[in-house]
């Protein structure tokens, strides 16, 4: 759902009008109004950089002392804080670094 929700406020912020979008199975459909908003969704979408994180890779970033502020989105990273997750990393690894 994080995806999908994800993809509807881009698409708003650029003003890409769709007629929604539902979630079947692992694929995403997005109905699009007409072919000039189809073919600029599809090129925000192509535009994107879909990072593959995991768990694992999140804990061994940790581990090693590196931040991961931008792996994943902030609510992420209060719910790691506040929950102690993650083999009790030191909070200072959960830091924003803006």
């Amino acid at each position: 759902e994080s995806l999908g929700g994800d993809l509807r406020t881009l698409m708003r912020d650029k003003t890409i009008r769709h007629g929604g979008i539902t979630r079947e199975g692992q694929t995403l459909r997005i109905r699009f109004r007409d072919e000039a908003m189809r073919d600029r969704g599809r090129a925000l979408i192509l535009s994107l950089t879909l990072l593959p994180v995991s768990a694992t890779l999140l804990r061994g970033d940790l581990a090693q002392g590196r931040s991961v502020r931008y792996l994943v989105p902030d609510a992420a990273l209060a719910y790691l804080r506040s929950h102690g997750l993650y083999g009790g990393v030191a909070a200072h690894h959960l830091r924003d670094t803006r």
